[in-house]
């Protein structure tokens, strides 16, 4: 049999969803039962999964607290999900930072988010928001991306989300985004335009409250691939509000020169000339149960940053009671980054080697 025809039939097969949540099911488990999970994990499970999904080109993944996310393999975060270890995983993607969304939605009334992605993180936090009369304001500029967001809110029956298909910026005027799903970058129209780029919207955070009516935001997330400060700097007036929002932003070091540490970055410079104390949040980028495991968070000066160029989320707050009200435990001089292969002093939870 050539590997065309098993591909094809794989993929007929795959067409029927109970088939598929069958056989995805049965690869979970031998993985955990495989003597090389990992080996397995990559050379075995996957190649089916992806094979499986070729006339599909979504699955339906169910999560244990009910919500539901269509997923294809366009990224790792999405593939993270489909490989997940758990037969109902609590989260779809960095569940530490999942954790800490939540809670901080809790309590934030109207949310602000660049770089919605699929809903990964917009999904999770909006009922929590809804309960408190919140509204979570998700900016796509990627057309694919925000199809897919309206598309996972809507199967999941949210009615507090408004989307706009826009990038945050630090001016309203347009930008270019190009890249793949998940990792696309936004850059001035004033530039040489990336290669396929398309040209959309900028928007600035703080015209955006101002002509909503938005009487006050409780939360900020960005992961926009090195446009976050960008955003927050179009975001100044909401940052020196007296109700200052809280804020979780990515940082990676393709668009952030870390050598002499964080605090001197432009971002935590910026951040801290405003009153805000920042954070590393450990975190796995992957989908790991972190079940009952405190979300450990690093001083911005003690985080260790070696190894190849990578990023992770960062917590910054105005707060100084919120870390003790959310049970976050603080470690100094360890990696941000939560990886199985790597020394487990420097990369595994603290909690779990206790």
């Amino acid at each position: 049999m050539t590997q065309d025809v098993l591909a094809n039939a794989l993929a007929f097969a795959g067409r029927d969803e109970s088939f598929r949540n069958e056989a995805f099911e049965a690869l979970r488990k031998a993985e955990l039962a495989a003597a090389d999970s990992n080996h397995f994990r990559n050379e075995i499970r996957w190649p089916i999964v992806s094979a499986l999904l070729g006339d599909s080109k979504y699955h339906l993944v169910r999560l244990s607290n009910g919500m539901k996310f269509e997923v294809a393999f366009d990224s790792r975060i999405e593939r993270a999900l489909l490989l997940s270890r758990e037969a109902a995983p609590d989260h779809f993607w960095e569940p530490q930072t999942t954790k800490l969304l939540v809670a901080l939605a809790a309590a934030a009334g109207d949310i602000i988010v660049g770089g919605a992605y699929i809903g990964d993180q917009i999904v999770p936090m909006a009922p929590v928001a809804s309960a408190r009369g919140g509204k979570v304001h998700a900016f796509e500029p990627m057309e694919y991306s925000f199809g897919r967001l309206v598309r996972n809110i809507q199967l999941n029956g949210i009615e507090n989300v408004v989307m706009v298909r826009a990038g945050l910026w630090d001016r309203a005027g347009e930008l270019f985004i190009a890249g793949e799903p998940a990792l696309s970058e936004t850059s001035d129209v004033g530039g040489n335009a990336p290669v396929g780029a398309d040209v959309v919207p900028a928007i600035a955070a703080d015209d955006y409250v101002r002509e909503n009516g938005i009487a006050a935001v409780g939360l900020i997330m960005l992961d926009t691939e090195g446009g976050e400060e960008k955003a927050l700097r179009g975001a100044s007036g909401i940052l020196t509000r007296p109700d200052a929002p809280n804020v979780v932003f990515e940082i990676h070091r393709n668009f952030v020169d870390w050598t002499h540490g964080l605090r001197p970055t432009p971002i935590i410079s910026y951040l801290a000339e405003l009153g805000y104390t920042s954070y590393a949040v450990r975190d796995y980028h992957d989908n790991v149960s972190t079940a009952g495991l405190p979300i450990e968070m690093i001083p911005v000066d003690r985080v260790y940053l070696e190894g190849p160029p990578h990023g992770f989320n960062m917590f910054a707050t105005k707060d100084p009671g919120i870390l003790k009200r959310l049970g976050v435990e603080l470690v100094p001089d360890v990696s941000p980054k939560l990886l199985p292969h790597k020394d487990p002093r420097i990369h595994a939870p603290l909690r779990r080697q206790r």
